[in-house]
């Protein structure tokens, strides 16, 4: 015998589908954007976490971003490729920063990409904006605290 979702579960289900749908759209948009720069959207993440850390250990990224130290390392050397990014040893640690020519182009894209993001939430007023926010808030926090129970600390 299987057991079947609940009316309220798969309304839940529905809810979570179509919040992933709308992030995947969002993401895509962000990605054919930052093609033109010849950078992903999760290479943006990165550069973004850098400007406002910087100078950031690898592993300070990591946690930022949350994902591993080999993910890091792959998307720093890219990084490093294309100029955009140092690394530089300060003590026993390495620390990252933004090189001039990725301060500039971060000056540039962070007030575009951010304008591009705010645009999608141009068909909601502003309290159906603001019981959104308050909305996520709450999903995060009960996710935050059901990881903490899980013994797993999330961001």
């Amino acid at each position: 015998m299987t057991e079947a979702l609940s009316k309220r579960e798969k309304k839940q289900l529905v809810t979570w589908f179509r919040m992933m749908h709308f992030i995947n759209m969002s993401n895509q948009l962000s990605n054919d954007f930052l093609k033109q720069y010849d950078l992903t959207l999760a290479q943006f993440d990165m550069l973004n976490q850098i400007y406002l850390h910087q100078p950031v250990t690898q592993k300070d990224l990591g946690d930022y971003l949350m994902i591993s130290k080999g993910g890091v390392s792959q998307m720093l050397h890219r990084l490093e490729d294309n100029q955009l990014v140092y690394r530089e040893r300060q003590w026993k640690e390495k620390h990252i920063s933004l090189t001039e020519e990725g301060e500039t182009l971060m000056g540039t894209l962070q007030l575009i990409q951010g304008k591009k993001q705010a645009a999608m939430f141009d068909s909601l007023t502003d309290d159906e904006l603001a019981v959104f926010s308050k909305l996520m808030e709450k999903l995060k926090k009960d996710i935050m605290e059901r990881g903490e129970k899980n013994g797993k600390h999330n961001n």
